[in-house]
């Protein structure tokens, strides 16, 4: 019966660790995602401003620097999510 207290008490000790650890990793990419979306809405701005079409390259530069933002933005989301489905998740 005191083996099974202890792994039962284990077992909520490492849930609450990866808890916690979830926990920090949703908050950084939280952080990571309202970056992201700033970028993307400054570049998205920068697209519609007719001055940027008036330097040459322009438009493409700031095209691929937004794929680039868009791309790290599902990737961070998706990752949040994944954090925040263990977060979430009722201990044990």
């Amino acid at each position: 019966l005191l083996g099974l207290l202890l792994a039962d008490a284990e077992a909520r000790r490492v849930a609450a660790l990866a808890r916690r650890d979830a926990e920090t990793r949703a908050a950084k990419l939280e952080r990571e995602i309202v970056a992201r979306e700033a970028k993307q809405k400054e570049l998205a701005a920068a697209l519609s401003d007719p001055a940027t079409h008036g330097i040459s390259g322009r438009a493409a530069q700031i095209n691929r620097e937004l794929a680039r933002v868009e791309a790290e933005l599902a990737a961070f989301t998706a990752e949040w999510e994944e954090a925040a489905a263990t977060v979430s998740t009722p201990a044990a």
